[in-house]
Formats: structure tokens, C-alpha cells, sequence
């Protein structure tokens, strides 16, 4: 082979060793890990615990399988299950609150009911 060829050859090679190399730092997968839990974390104030228990386990499994992955070394898999359990548990946030919402919406439909049962009952009265 000639020196030329060989030469672009190793280049090559190099360049695809390089592009196998993860571009995640450990410190971008430390710093995804902290913002999943404080999704978890603001999921669990809206009381996802309660209406959206099983988006709130999911994302704390995340969460704990993103911190195995950067034990690991794996920075590529903790960012990606890092940013997972934040999704999970935003979606978790927001099915408890809509829960809430839901409750809030009846409570005031019931009201209003009351108010035009009793608007009848005093036109009735006079």
C-alpha cells in the first residue's frame, strides 16, 4: 500500500475512533441528574404522589438508573435517563394539577348550581 493511501487510512480510522467517544461530560450528566430531581421534586409539591403515582415512580426510577449510569462511567445513558425522569416527572406535575383543577372546576359548578337553586326558590317565594 502506498504511504499515501496509508496515511488516509489511519485518518480514518482516528476520525471514527473519535466519533465513538461519548460527548457528554460527567459534569453535563451531573447537572441533567439535578434537574430530574428537582422535577421529582416539584412533582411531588403538586401531590403527584397521590393523582400521577405511577409517572412519579417512573421518574424516580429514572432518576436512580441515571445516577447508576454515571457510576458507570456511562455519562451518554445517565444524561439520557436524566432527561427522561425530568419529562416523567413534568408530566406528573401537571396530571396532579390538572387533577386539582378538575376538583377546583367542580367545587365552583356546584356553587354556581347553588346559587341559581336558590335564585329559583326565591323567585317561587314571591
Amino acid at each position: 500500500m502506498p504511504v499515501p493511501r496509508l496515511l488516509t487510512l489511519a485518518a480514518v480510522l482516528a476520525l471514527a475512533g473519535c466519533a465513538s467517544t461519548s460527548a457528554v461530560t460527567p459534569e453535563a450528566a451531573r447537572s441533567e441528574i439535578r434537574t430530574a430531581r428537582s422535577a421529582v421534586a416539584q412533582a411531588e409539591q403538586a401531590d403527584a404522589a397521590t393523582h400521577a403515582a405511577i409517572a412519579l415512580r417512573t421518574a424516580r426510577q429514572k432518576v436512580d438508573q441515571a445516577e447508576d449510569a454515571l457510576a458507570r462511567a456511562d455519562t451518554d445513558a445517565a444524561e439520557r435517563l436524566a432527561e427522561q425522569a425530568a419529562v416523567d416527572a413534568e408530566l406528573a406535575e401537571a396530571r396532579a394539577r390538572a387533577v386539582v383543577a378538575e376538583a377546583a372546576v367542580a367545587e365552583v359548578r356546584a356553587a354556581i348550581q347553588a346559587l341559581r337553586d336558590e335564585i329559583e326558590r326565591n323567585r317561587r317565594a314571591n
